[in-house]
């Protein structure tokens, strides 16, 4: 979906300063001293998320934005779900558990992830021109398991 892409980065917050989710509030560029001044803190966020936003003015680092699909199982092994944002049954595929994830059948969903590196970092182009679906050479995936 528009704006739910997975953002992972890292960025200067200062110590101390809270906001209502529990993360620093983002520190400005020019402070200097490490653990003093700012700590560097890892942040995932999806894309429409506002405070990812104000966090940009103190990203450390590359970001990356990663691409999120169900495993699901084909024979005797697993196949990457062809429907991206989707949570179906793994064992009989069809049913789409994203809006009712309370009958999904299984203790666990298995999912490959694939991150790609972001050209830029500037909000103009993260919130206009950026396209996922643009992407299509990561820098590397992992298959992955969440508990539900």
């Amino acid at each position: 979906q528009e704006g739910e892409t997975v953002i992972i980065y890292k960025y200067r917050g200062i110590p101390g300063q809270f906001r209502n989710d529990g993360t620093l509030e983002p520190a400005d560029r020019s402070l200097a001293i490490a653990g003093r001044d700012f700590l560097v803190q890892p942040m995932v966020r999806r894309l429409s998320d506002p405070l990812f936003e104000e966090d940009l003015q103190g990203v450390e680092g590359r970001v990356f934005f990663v691409k999120l699909r169900q495993l699901v199982f084909e024979g005797r092994g697993l196949r990457v779900s062809e429907e991206p944002g989707s949570i179906i049954d793994p064992n009989v595929p069809g049913q789409d558990f994203a809006q009712s994830p309370e009958t999904y059948p299984e203790a666990v969903i298995a999912f490959e992830a694939e991150y790609y590196s972001l050209p830029t970092t500037t909000f103009a182009y993260l919130s206009g021109a950026f396209d996922p679906n643009n992407f299509t050479r990561p820098i590397f995936s992992r298959n992955l398991v969440v508990r539900r």
